[in-house]
Formats: C-alpha cells, structure tokens, sequence
C-alpha cells in the first residue's frame, strides 16, 4: 500500500528553495575597478557583456565627444576568452577582464592601429609591442581600443584634434575645451566608455584633461613607467600616466605599469616611409586630411630649422637640460625647507614645475566654474564657463609617489566633487543585472 505522507516528505526533500533575485543597473560612469572586480568575481555579469555594454555606449555618444578612435575589433572574443579562464580557475591577474582604453601613442601587435593621430600611419604595422600594454594585459585587462589624443601629443597642434579620430570635445559645457594631449583618455573614462586608460604627459597632458573631465590623473615621477613601445615627444620629461575615476582605481592601474626602467622605428611596415621630420613636414602639407593650413603646423618647418642649428651639444641645449634639472632639486629643497611632504596648487598652475622637473602629479577634482562665470574661448572651444570642472595638484619629490597618492586619496574620499558635477554629455546605455538576495 502505497505511503501518501512518505512520498510527500520525499518530493518535500528534493526541493530545492529558489533564490530571490533583484535587478539593478550599473552606472558605467561611476563604477569603480574593485566594483567590476567583484562583479566578474561573483559571476553577477561577464567580461564580455561588460565589453559589449561599454562598445555600446561608444556607439551612442562618440560621434559627439570623438574620445575614441578606433574600437578593437577582436574585444568581444579576447572578453570571452577571459570568462573561459575565469571559469577554469586560471585568472591572470589584477585586472582580469577589465577593459581598458589606450592612448593613441602606444604601439600594439594586435592589429589595432598606433597612428599618434596622423593618417600617415594608417597602414602601418608597429614591430613590437609597448612594455606597459604588455603589463596590462599579463594582469589579464582587455585592451578596448585606441583612445584619440592630440595629434603628436599635442605638439603645437589644436588640442584634442587628430586627423584621425577627429575634434575631442570636453563633456560638461557645449563646445568644451577637452585640454591635451591625452584627451579621448580623460573624455572617455569620465563618460563611462571604459575602465580607465592610460595617457601620457609631456607638460600638462594628463592632469590637465583629467581636470577638465573631473576625474583623477596621476603623472608619475618621470622614470617610474617604461616609455618603451611608445611616441615620445620629449625624451626627458615624457611619462606614461593613468586616468581614472576614483585615485583608488588610478593607483592599482599605475602598480600594474610600474617599471623601474624610440618610436618611428617601430614598424614592420610604413607605407609612407614616415621615419624623420622631413618626412613627416611633406607628407602633413601635401594630405588634405591633416589639414595643416588650419591646425597650426607651421611650427614643424621651425622645428627642421631649429634641429640644424642646435645640436644635443649645444650650449642651448645643455643649459636647457640642467635648468631642467634645477627644478627638479629646487621643489626638494622648498619641502625640505619647510618640513613639508608635498605642494598643493591649482591644477591649472602646477604643470610647468613639476614636468621640467620630472616630479609625481596626482590631479583630483576640486570644484566647478560657479554659475555666472565668463565663458573664454581658446582654439574655437570653450576653456571657461559655468560648470566646468577645476581640480587640486599634488606635487612631491621625485619617487615620493605613494605620499601624494596616500594624501590625495583621503582629499577625494572627504570631498567627493565628482559626484557634485552635471555632465552636459550623457549615456543610457548600462548594463543591467540581476543579483541574488
């Protein structure tokens, strides 16, 4: 006879309860690199819906901003690939499945194009592969895509422009001026279209577009990131940098690059022979595309002139060097004097010393342009103007990095004026997901 409460306390057995689950939307402009971390970590999402939502979000926007200037078209399948190890156990490293983007100065081998905004370079396949892509990528980030930027790191060109990707405009007022060089960098982390990118500075080309994008841009001491595999504009002030939301996610991006250490050279192949200034003066005058009459390159004629007048030896030269390192030893001696750790200015004042110098910048937000202020134009874009970010520089002695992160940390967590702002800017596309409870 068959035991009708027994086959019930069977079948009760064999249940299993259902979890609840909420939905909720990430802010892809204001989720932190521990957040997507934990998120991939906890399989609340995947790298390859969080790539998908962030070419998206390009997509909607970038025909406005032209932060990015090229999407790399093997994303989606690299994301994949990192879902697959994360499944097996076999995560790389501290930005596993963490997309990146990457400023257009940097040479790659994965086929996406390292033009430093010149159409030139279109065509041309870079030999190697710079020392800190290769960093990100060992610590398993995805490389997004090329990030637009001045063209040749804003060498006396309109800042944000290159031929290839186009005008870079700033986010928080029509027509802002984005500042240079690393201006997709700045424009595109604060908009949510990545994780955070890297940049690079010569004299102001981090600190001041993460300034106008009010987010964080650290400018290490110069000598602390391998410049390797990258365009350099000035061999002895030029450092990679790091732009990101928050200083916590711009510090784990700088310990990963961290590396105690030519360009044209470069390329396996170069199908406009670009390899010296000469080069480079005819082919921007005879290619419509670099519009050269319009964007100032004048400028490179004078700088032909110059190089035959002044050599690595000149007195010219030396006497530039060694003001150069003057500065450097000057800012030591100021805070020593004064038994003091670091210098705080305005970011718009603290370039100057601290690049001739080669000293550390972490620049974090500090306001906005009240309501009333006088709107200023500079290169045809707005510099000044209601709403528009402003920022504090921490400046310290060359390798006292850690200090100005520790320091600028603690202002940001106190002050949170990132959060206070309103972007003129804005994306609807978030990824939404659903979490158990």
């Amino acid at each position: 006879m068959c035991d009708f409460k027994s086959i019930v306390g069977l079948f009760q057995s064999c249940l299993v309860p259902r979890r609840r689950r909420t939905t909720t939307t990430l802010k892809l402009d204001q989720i932190s690199i521990t957040e997507i971390l934990q998120g991939l970590k906890n399989g609340h999402f995947s790298s390859e819906e969080l790539v998908r939502t962030y070419i998206k979000r390009i997509e909607q926007v970038n025909l406005i901003v032209h932060a990015v200037s090229e999407v790399n078209r093997n994303a989606i399948e690299i994301a994949r690939e990192k879902d697959e190890e994360r499944s097996r156990g076999s995560a790389r490293g501290s930005l596993h499945g963490v997309p990146i983007l990457i400023k257009n100065l940097f040479f790659t081998t994965d086929g996406l194009k390292t033009t430093f905004g010149c159409t030139g370079f279109l065509e041309a396949i870079p030999s190697i592969e710079a020392t800190t892509v290769i960093k990100l990528r060992e610590e398993g980030a995805i490389i997004l895509g090329i990030a637009n930027g001045s063209q040749w790191a804003n060498n006396r060109c309109t800042p944000g422009w290159s031929a290839v990707g186009g005008q870079c405009l700033g986010i928080y007022f029509k027509d802002q001026h984005p500042k240079g060089s690393s201006s997709g960098s700045a424009v595109g982390t604060a908009l949510g279209l990545c994780a955070a990118a890297l940049g690079s500075e010569t004299s102001g080309s981090v600190i001041l577009p993460a300034q106008r994008s009010a987010i964080v841009g650290i400018k290490p001491t110069v000598g602390m990131t391998s410049r390797y595999g990258m365009y350099l504009a000035s061999d002895s002030q030029d450092t990679v940098g790091v732009l990101a939301r928050s200083v916590k996610d711009a510090a784990l991006i700088l310990t990963v690059i961290a590396d105690m250490q030519k360009s044209l050279s470069h390329f396996s192949t170069n199908p406009h022979s670009l390899s010296i200034l000469s080069d480079i003066i005819s082919y921007t005058i005879t290619t419509p595309a670099e519009e050269a009459s319009t964007r100032g390159y004048a400028f490179l004629e004078s700088c032909l002139q110059a190089g035959k007048s002044y050599s690595h030896n000149s007195d010219e030269y030396i006497n530039s060097k060694a003001e150069r390192e003057y500065m450097g030893r000057q800012i030591s001696k100021l805070l020593d004097k004064f038994e003091c750790d670091m210098i705080l200015l305005p970011t718009c004042v603290a370039v100057e010393p601290a690049d001739v110098g080669g000293n550390p910048v972490v620049s974090v937000p500090m306001g906005y342009y009240p309501a009333g202020t006088e709107v200023t134009i500079q290169n045809g874009m707005v510099d000044f103007g209601p709403g528009i970010p402003v920022a504090v520089s921490f400046i310290g002695k060359r390798w006292d990095d850690e200090k100005l992160i520790v320091a600028a940390n603690a202002y940001e967590n106190a002050t949170l004026w990132r959060e206070k702002g309103k972007m003129l800017v804005e994306c609807n596309v978030e990824l939404s997901i659903a979490i158990p409870i």
